[in-house]
């Protein structure tokens, strides 16, 4: 039996779900861009964290973010350098404090878990923006326009295709069966 195809387009496909990916998917479709974005699920557990500066913050207040993560993020107050070269002579410890600079803090840090998990959440409702669970197994680039393909996994739909043509615009194929 043929395999059922459908075509889809996009202005926009963002490949990578780590927060800037989702961040960057959020920001364009916000602004009236349609986009798809190829990325896996967040791994479970991440205990990193990522530290969260004023553009960042501003960014993030932009598309609604921010306010869903703000209680969870901790203020950086202070700075530690500390020389870790293995050199014979180390250069001293340095700390600085964003009250020297009259700020309350440099910016915020918080676990990748709880900013992930906010941004899958917004992600998934956001118009504009659809999700393609999976990773894109190869990428051709024509003189104008670019095709994603996606690995055929169980976490992507077999034979999922991208075309960006023409600069940004990006169209979206699937060819399998159902």
């Amino acid at each position: 039996m043929p395999g059922k195809k459908q075509t889809d387009f996009f202005d926009v496909a963002v490949v990578g779900g780590g927060p800037s990916g989702r961040i960057t998917a959020l920001t364009l479709a916000k602004r009236g861009l349609s986009c798809v974005l190829v990325a896996p699920a967040a791994p479970r557990p991440d205990g990193r964290t990522t530290a969260l500066w004023q553009k960042s913050i501003s960014l993030l207040d932009e598309i609604g973010v921010w306010q869903s993560i703000r209680d969870n993020a901790a203020q950086l107050k202070k700075m530690r350098m500390i020389d870790d070269t293995g050199r014979l002579i180390h250069a001293p410890e340095v700390v600085f404090d964003s009250s020297e600079l009259e700020l309350e803090e440099f910016g915020f840090n918080i676990l990748n878990n709880d900013l992930n998990a906010v941004l899958e959440e917004r992600c998934a409702a956001q118009k504009n923006l659809t999700v393609v669970p999976g990773l894109v197994s190869s990428a051709a680039f024509g003189r104008e326009h670019a095709v994603l393909t996606t690995a055929n996994d169980k976490r992507s739909r077999p034979g999922s295709s991208w075309q960006r043509t023409g600069g940004i615009p990006c169209s979206a194929r699937q060819s399998g069966s159902t």
